[in-house]
């Protein structure tokens, strides 16, 4: 072989160096990866004290509690319904009623309410005030 060195490739070193690369991606892709959620303003709920035609989420969407209508809308069918429901989809009804004068029904926290043809508002019992929050909220329909 003449004048040409050997030398001699230090295998351990590169496997060591391969290694400690990839441990060393694999931990900071991790953390760079994580994510955490604040919850904001926009995440907090703010149930409404008044609702008209449409689903609601009792505790959600509208405060549980005592609501009364007046009756029908003005130029309406003439008839209110409303239905306390054990889910969104009205199979399972707890209590409804369908009038053509004044409602009054009380919900719970985790059913929902079903309304067409009227609009209730929230009614504190024995003249107190409502919740704090969504006293002046208009709920949006499911």
């Amino acid at each position: 072989m003449g004048d040409r060195e050997q030398h001699a490739f230090n295998w351990p070193g590169l496997v060591f160096l391969a290694v400690a690369l990839v441990l060393f991606v694999g931990v900071f892709v991790r953390k760079t990866d994580a994510t955490v959620e604040v919850a904001g303003p926009a995440d907090v709920p703010n149930p409404a004290t008044s609702f008209g035609d449409g689903t609601y989420l009792v505790g959600a969407d509208v405060v549980a509690g005592p609501y009364r209508s007046t009756g029908p809308r003005p130029g309406g069918p003439g008839e209110c319904f409303w239905a306390r429901q054990r889910d969104d989809l009205g199979g399972d009804v707890i209590a409804n009623g369908l009038t053509t004068g004044p409602a009054r029904f009380t919900t719970q926290g985790g059913e929902y309410v079903r309304v067409t043809g009227c609009d209730f508002v929230f009614e504190p019992p024995n003249g107190t005030p409502p919740p704090p929050f969504g006293s002046a909220q208009q709920a949006v329909s499911r």
